[in-house]
C-alpha cells in the first residue's frame, strides 16, 4: 500500500520525531497537538540512545549537547528541559516539511473508500478546537477534518 498523507497524533517529542521519520517518506505530513505552546517545566534525564538518536537527527548541537568525543566518555546523560527539547524537535520537524495544527484533538474516525475485503482505503480524522484553559473542549470551537492513509498515535 502506498501512504501519502500521514497524521501524528500528539506533539510531544515521540510524536515529533515520528513526524521528523515519517517526513522523509510520505508526501504529507500533519501533526494534531492540544496545547497552545511547549511550556513543560520539567528535566527529563535523556540516556544515550536517545541522546544519539538526537544527534542522528541534529539537534544535538541546538539543544546544547556536547558530543561524546568533547566529554571524552563512551556513555553519558544529559539534562534537556522538556520545552526546549520539544521546541528543537518542532523546528525540525517544520523544516522537514510537517504541518501543526495546534489547539486541536481528534474527536472522530470516519473510514473512507471501502475495498472489496471491507477495510478503508483511507480515513477522515475530525478535530475540534481544544480550550487548554478549561481543558475540554471550546464551546463553540472550530472544527478541521484531515484526511489520512496512515495516522500514528
Amino acid at each position: 500500500m502506498s501512504f501519502k498523507n500521514v497524521v501524528v497524533i500528539g506533539g510531544g517529542p515521540i510524536g515529533l520525531m515520528c513526524a521528523i521519520e515519517a517526513s522523509k517518506h510520505f508526501k504529507k505530513v500533519s501533526i494534531i497537538e492540544k496545547r497552545p505552546a511547549y511550556t513543560r517545566t520539567n528535566v527529563p534525564v535523556l540516556q544515550d540512545n536517545v541522546v544519539t538518536h538526537l544527534a542522528k537527527l541534529g539537534v544535538d548541537k541546538k539543544l546544547g549537547i556536547p558530543t561524546n568525543k568533547q566529554l571524552g566518555k563512551d556513555k553519558r546523560f544529559e539534562t534537556v528541559p522538556f520545552a526546549a527539547l520539544e521546541e528543537a524537535l518542532w523546528d525540525k520537524a517544520e523544516h522537514a516539511g510537517a504541518v501543526m495544527h495546534r489547539g486541536y484533538v481528534v474527536v472522530g474516525v470516519m473510514g473512507r473508500d471501502r475495498k472489496p475485503d471491507g477495510a478503508f482505503k483511507s480515513m477522515g480524522l475530525t478535530c475540534a478546537e481544544w480550550d487548554d484553559q478549561a481543558k475540554q473542549l471550546k464551546a463553540h470551537g472550530a472544527r478541521i477534518t484531515l484526511d489520512c492513509d496512515l495516522p500514528v498515535v
